[in-house]
């Protein structure tokens, strides 16, 4: 039994059960960093997260590399296109693309907004969740993004881009209530998400939605795809979301079928086989290829949501706020 503080329910004691390693090895000038540490359930609510969390050295080394900032657009190579370029300028990118647009098909049947609804997309990047939303017809966006570059670039697509990270964000006090939030991906990076949710919260409009899509359980995948603190499942989030003050509406987890699950399988040893498990993205033009000409049409014949490049599961829920007492 160890001695921890629980992200979701904040019992105070977990077990033991493995070490999160990532990412494998890599090569060349797309290097990653390697870094490893020891995952503790929690006996209450089944949560999983590093403990001890790796060091701020050590995180900070990993988000500087030029391994993660390539794989989300950010390298000379973006510099002068257009958007929709930008969100779908590689494999990993183009299923970020496809995987935002089911994200605001969930986000409008789960709530109701008008058109002119203030929605921002929480840790952004180029926003292809924006950027659908654009195509949709949304006019008041907004986008939380640390990267001074892409913020430049956003605004001049019309979005207005708060330069900074979310812990600065949830202190500002002069910002309009927002109708919908979107944390996409983000907060299985954080070490305290409560107090971000929690300062969110403050944030959201009565009637608003909180949109939240994390992978699932991804410590028990046999290749890991980033640095991940928290790793949720339905009982820690529904936890973690009434702790911070808010109602979980639809949740929905990824479930993959025999056949889903035999692809994968090949996928996997393919990765380990022939690509040495780097992780990230491939800088490979024949790799890009297969992926265009090949993979996305086969992918969309079988109707499947198997991705290569991000998190091959995800958990997603749409929040609202309980009202305040």
């Amino acid at each position: 039994m160890v001695e921890f503080t629980c992200a979701c329910c904040d019992a105070s004691d977990g077990n033991e059960i493995g070490v999160y390693a990532l990412p494998p090895r890599g090569q060349g000038a797309h290097r990653p960093v390697v870094m490893s540490y020891d995952l503790v359930e929690c006996r209450t609510c089944g949560h999983v997260a590093a403990h001890p969390a790796p060091s701020e050295v050590d995180i900070h080394q990993y988000y500087a590399s030029e391994n993660f900032w390539s794989a989300h657009g950010v390298d000379e190579n973006f510099a002068n296109n257009g958007w929709l370029d930008n969100v779908t300028g590689n494999a990993s990118l183009y299923e970020r693309f496809d995987r935002a647009r089911r994200q605001l098909t969930l986000v409008e049947e789960a709530a109701v907004f008008e058109k002119s609804a203030r929605i921002i997309d929480l840790g952004s990047g180029y926003s292809p969740f924006l950027y659908h939303c654009r195509q949709r017809g949304y006019q008041n966006l907004y986008a939380l993004e640390p990267s001074a570059d892409i913020c430049r670039f956003l605004e001049g697509e019309g979005i207005t881009a708060y330069d900074m990270l979310l812990e600065n964000f949830i202190e500002r006090t002069d910002l309009p209530k927002f109708d919908v939030m979107v944390i996409s991906h983000t907060i299985e990076h954080l070490l305290r998400p409560g107090e971000i949710l929690s300062g969110l919260r403050r944030l959201l409009s009565d009637r608003g939605a909180l949109y939240i899509d994390v992978p699932f359980q991804d410590h028990r995948r046999p290749h890991h795809q980033g640095l991940h603190l928290q790793f949720f499942s339905e009982n820690s989030m529904h936890r973690l979301l009434k702790g911070c003050g808010y109602r979980m509406g639809k949740l929905e987890v990824d479930r993959h079928g025999l056949i889903e699950r035999m692809i994968l399988g090949a996928l996997y040893f393919a990765y380990a086989r022939f690509f040495k498990g780097g992780g990230g993205i491939s800088p490979s033009p024949k790799i890009e290829r297969l992926h265009r000409y090949l993979w996305r049409p086969f992918k969309r014949l079988l109707g499947a949501r198997i991705n290569i490049f991000i998190s091959s599961a995800d958990l997603r829920t749409v929040a609202s706020p309980e009202p305040n007492p």
